[in-house]
């Protein structure tokens, strides 16, 4: 086998003569694939098998990661997310609102990427605001002319060009968010798969990012980030809207907390860590005004229900 032959071991094919069905490894196999299927397509069509076969066995804490490497890989994609609606937002599309990405990766092939999880970015005048059609969406190319007032580009650390999302369901059809793929120019100058063939790809792992959103612990206890190669990258607290929601964290803290009590005290434990967190990357003086205020009404709480117990 040379080096530019598709590996494909999820896959046999036959002859006329049934004695003549060959796989991977076979004296021929390749030279039979390339008649039935383009190389593109044929690397395409295994990496999602053994992309799969990772997600089942992988932990909570890797899974996100390898989903977004490997589907980045897979599509030549530079950003990968899956975003899920916020309790308290607006709804999407409308002035105000906010989605959480569980997780977003970049990586523009070029030494610029990072993956993070818990960011919450606004969802009115970008692309992820028409998925409240609940409906595939593609835009092809020339993405920030149809959008061009995106409160979210200044943040992003590679520009975009093309995009390409699908909503996800629970089991009773209830959409709970989106999964979505973004190309920069370059990356959609080299795109070798069609559309077609993309969505058929994002459409094969619908069900499995689905359940792990609706079934998994979701976010972490706190917001976590990760950036590599660039300092000055995606911040989460840039791309939020001032009122930011908490109920992500009341979600996840359920699990660990035994009394009602309890909760109380862990949710303004987390909700004042935040705070500090926001005064480290965001200095604005409205900023830092709301968060001291905010801060000072979670440390009269907590003293109070110090008294209490």
């Amino acid at each position: 086998m040379t080096n530019d032959e598709p590996t494909r071991h999820s896959i046999c094919i036959s002859q006329s003569d049934p004695s003549l069905i060959r796989h991977q490894g076979d004296e021929g196999f390749h030279e039979i694939l390339r008649k039935h299927y383009a190389d593109a397509e044929s690397i395409a069509l295994e990496q999602p098998v053994q992309l799969t076969a990772r997600l089942r066995i992988a932990s909570e804490e890797d899974f996100w990661r390898i989903f977004s490497e490997g589907i980045s890989r897979i599509s030549g994609s530079q950003y990968v997310l899956t975003a899920q609606k916020l309790d308290d937002s607006p709804a999407v599309g409308l002035e105000g609102s906010c989605l959480t990405a569980l997780c977003w990766f970049y990586n523009d092939g070029h030494g610029i990427d990072g993956f993070a999880k818990g960011v919450n970015y606004h969802a009115y005048s970008c692309p992820c605001a028409e998925m409240r059609h609940g409906k595939a969406f593609l835009v092809p190319g020339r993405v920030n002319e149809l959008f061009p007032n995106n409160p979210n580009a200044p943040a992003l650390p590679i520009p975009m060009e093309a995009y390409f999302a699908i909503p996800l369901l629970d089991n009773k059809d209830h959409e709970i968010g989106h999964f979505a793929m973004v190309w920069s120019p370059e990356g959609l100058t080299n795109r070798k798969l069609s559309w077609g063939f993309m969505e058929s790809l994002m459409r094969s792992l619908e069900d499995m990012i689905a359940s792990h959103l609706t079934e998994g612990p979701g976010l972490s206890n706190k917001a976590e980030i990760v950036h590599e190669h660039q300092d000055d990258a995606i911040v989460p607290l840039r791309m939020l809207s001032e009122l930011r929601s908490l109920r992500p964290y009341a979600k996840s803290l359920s699990h660990e907390l035994r009394t009602p009590m309890q909760g109380i005290v862990g949710m303004l434990d987390v909700m004042y860590a935040n705070c500090q967190e926001a005064l480290e990357l965001d200095t604005s003086a409205k900023m830092e005004m709301l968060i001291e205020e905010l801060k000072s009404s979670i440390e009269t709480i907590q003293g109070k229900l110090t008294k209490i117990n």
